[in-house]
């Protein structure tokens, strides 16, 4: 799991209000880590499976834009951000969505893709990452 030898694009949304609508970037980041395992439990419609994700981002990695805390972005040109509802797909992904129906999308296209649901900023403490989860 701590082998930083994967490749990640993040996916941000932020909305524009000169046009009412969101506007979608992505950055790739090179030398991260990459887990997932599946999850199962049972309720009374039966068994539940569900995709779990963590991605370990040292600062060592290598990514086309400066992190920026999500209270602190406003750059999508020069900055990315993790926040809950941001996505990361494994590898080099598409290109940045142009609407809402592609946002969804990179979730249910690939196989290995998810949407945040947390993350820790861990700079300033042991291996010094970026640590995000999701499914």
């Amino acid at each position: 799991m701590l082998g930083f030898d994967q490749t990640i694009t993040v996916y941000n949304s932020q909305y524009n209000e000169a046009t009412g609508f969101n506007d979608y970037s992505r950055t790739v980041i090179v030398g991260v880590s990459w887990y997932s395992r599946i999850k199962a439990a049972a309720n009374s419609n039966g068994i539940v499976y569900d995709r779990l994700f963590q991605v370990r981002i040292p600062n060592s990695a290598e990514a086309e834009k400066l992190y920026t805390a999500p209270d602190q972005f406003t750059d999508p040109s020069t900055q990315y951000t993790l926040k809950v509802g941001s996505r990361i797909v494994k590898g080099i992904g598409p290109p940045a969505p142009v609407d809402g129906e592609k946002w969804a999308e990179l979730i249910t296209k690939h196989d290995e893709a998810f949407q945040i649901i947390g993350y820790r900023d861990n700079r300033r403490i042991g291996l010094k990452q970026l640590y995000v989860e999701g499914k």
